[in-house]
């Protein structure tokens, strides 16, 4: 049977109307019953999706190849452009789950460098002691609450962005320590790890795939067939997310005109990076700024 997909931002549509929610941007369930629900589909994930696993197992297939068993207790990240297929869930499964827009993650930069993001493809499973599992739990108790009795708390969104990015800070070490002991082992991922070393060095300027694979002495073929096979995502894809964030991050701690930034990001005419920050994120920089200025926290 032909399995049916599922967006993550249509779930309030699919019998999961008492979700715990901010908006569009914001959602947490603490209920074992939303994975059973997931059971019967793909989900086709637009969002960054936390799951706590504090009890029992889960087993899923991500980008349909990918297949995972989780044990109790630890963190599932399941990113954008990733496909989720739950497989099966013990009968003693319990989890949370912290659900995020691209938009609303873009403000916790914690989550959005690139080693966490490749390291995160690669591993999306962190395993946890008992206090870091309490700890989370603690965080997650707190963002409920948040949500329960401050929704016309004009400031609700960046309450809660300060409080993940709080907690994240304190948790990413796990994710920094298994990023030091699980080198690349394939020949893909180190040529994707290579890849992502140049984009950090190069991609403000160089938007190219050509270029990458010159660097490394491939083709773009072969390139754009590794990065895809480690990340679920292409080469290309990969440069414009990069070049994205750091233009996000530019317009809401940065006083430079747009004039200015295009300049600096490699683009010749301003009008192309209007266009090019419009296509990818849905509004223009102008928009962007104004409404992000002065809301976030950065590790930069």
């Amino acid at each position: 049977m032909k399995e049916k997909i599922l967006r993550i931002d249509k779930i309030q549509e699919h019998h999961l109307r008492e979700i715990l929610h901010y908006e569009q941007e914001f959602l947490l369930i603490d209920t074992p019953k939303y994975m059973s629900f997931l059971h019967n589909y793909v989900v086709l994930n637009n969002y960054v999706v936390l799951t706590i696993l504090i009890d029992g197992e889960m087993q899923v297939r991500i980008n349909g190849v990918q297949e995972y068993t989780l044990k109790a207790k630890g963190m599932l990240y399941h990113l954008p452009e990733q496909l989720l297929q739950v497989v099966n869930l013990s009968d003693d499964f319990q989890a949370k789950c912290i659900i995020m827009s691209k938009e609303f993650v873009s403000k916790l930069s914690v989550l959005n460098s690139l080693d966490m993001s490749f390291h995160l493809v690669r591993h999306p499973f962190i395993s946890v002691s008992n206090e870091t599992l309490e700890s989370l739990l603690q965080c997650f108790m707190m963002l409920q609450n948040l949500l329960i009795n401050d929704q016309k708390n004009i400031h609700l969104a960046k309450i809660l962005q300060h409080l993940l990015t709080a907690y994240m800070l304190s948790f990413s070490y796990h994710i920094h320590n298994d990023l030091t002991n699980k080198e690349p082992t394939t020949r893909n991922e180190i040529i994707t790890y290579n890849f992502l070393e140049l984009l950090k060095n190069y991609g403000v300027k160089e938007h190219g795939v050509q270029f990458y694979a010159d660097k490394m002495y491939l083709t773009t073929k072969y390139l754009s067939h590794c990065v895809k096979e480690v990340t679920g995502i292409s080469a290309k894809q990969y440069i414009n997310k990069y070049l994205i964030a750091v233009a996000e991050n530019l317009l809401v701690n940065n006083e430079m005109t747009l004039v200015q930034l295009a300049y600096k990001l490699g683009f010749n005419d301003p009008s192309n990076f209007g266009k090019f920050f419009h296509k990818y994120v849905g509004k223009t920089p102008n928009v962007f700024r104004e409404e992000n200025s002065h809301s976030t926290i950065t590790s930069y």
